[in-house]
């Protein structure tokens, strides 16, 4: 559970809305590449999408992020039939990141359902995602399953304008991911009708919460959980589907702790 780390994802184009210096609303669309301003050239799969899906043309502007705070504007150049690069044109304000780092255990479900928690707790500012293997997840051990999910985490930064892409983790199974060690770092475990204790990591600047598939946790499972140092925490008076979960535990995080605390507490920092 150390630092957060980013991968070689896939290149994954979205159109975003924003509104230029004269109040106009424009569409510019929105790339991820990592190695950017450095690495200018575009894969073939990318250029087809903007060339021949999008019909963008030569010179049109890109915002262009790198997955670790910086994003620019660019512009496009085609430099052959299927050769294109792109032109650094403007280097945007870099994203300041949230003051806390979550760490988010996702216990492997449904694949809709797996991919809607992935996608929200992007939007919502996660660090890190240890996709977790439990007796009740639903999980084939695949390789094209964990670049499925990059892939929604990549869509999820452009959609939202999140310049942090999370590092998402290979899975682990339960008992080994929650035997990692992670100093003094605290650890939840969100269980139904529990009182709510996420205010444990109001002083912290790193938490790490678990969050149960269909089903919920096994009796097993929670007492591995707590006997590793897990603290149950509820997430409200009702019981949530698993990917409501993740969001309303994230967001209460980030409001106790994170960027969506109120003006007047994130200004004492």
């Amino acid at each position: 559970m150390g630092p957060r780390q980013l991968a070689a994802y896939p290149e994954v184009e979205i159109q975003r809305v924003y509104i230029d210096s004269q109040g106009l609303q424009m569409r510019r669309t929105r790339l991820l590449l990592p190695d950017f301003p450095s690495e200018t050239s575009l894969t073939e799969s990318v250029l087809h999408y903007l060339k021949h899906v999008l019909r963008l043309d030569n010179g049109c502007e890109l915002e262009v992020f790198d997955g670790r705070g910086q994003a620019y504007v660019a512009n496009l150049q085609y430099t052959g039939k299927k050769t294109a690069q792109l032109l650094l044109h403007q280097t945007l304000p870099a994203q300041t990141p949230s003051s806390l780092v979550i760490h988010l255990g996702l216990c492997i479900s449904k694949s809709q359902h797996m991919d809607i928690a992935l996608q929200k707790s992007t939007e919502l500012g996660v660090s890190m995602i240890s996709p977790i293997i439990s007796a009740r997840s639903e999980y084939k051990s695949t390789h094209n399953k964990l670049n499925h999910w990059k892939e929604i985490l990549v869509n999820a930064c452009q959609q939202s304008g999140n310049n942090f892409l999370p590092c998402v983790c290979e899975p682990l199974t339960l008992p080994t991911w929650t035997a990692m060690p992670c100093g003094n770092t605290p650890k939840l475990i969100c269980i139904p009708h529990q009182p709510m204790r996420l205010q444990t990591a109001r002083s912290h600047q790193q938490v790490i919460i678990l969050i149960g598939p269909e089903g919920g946790f096994t009796e097993g499972e929670i007492s591995t959980a707590t006997a590793e140092g897990f603290i149950s925490t509820g997430l409200g008076p009702r019981v949530l589907r698993t990917e409501t979960a993740p969001i309303v535990a994230i967001s209460l995080l980030q409001f106790l702790s994170g960027d969506l605390r109120p003006f007047e507490d994130s200004s004492n920092q």
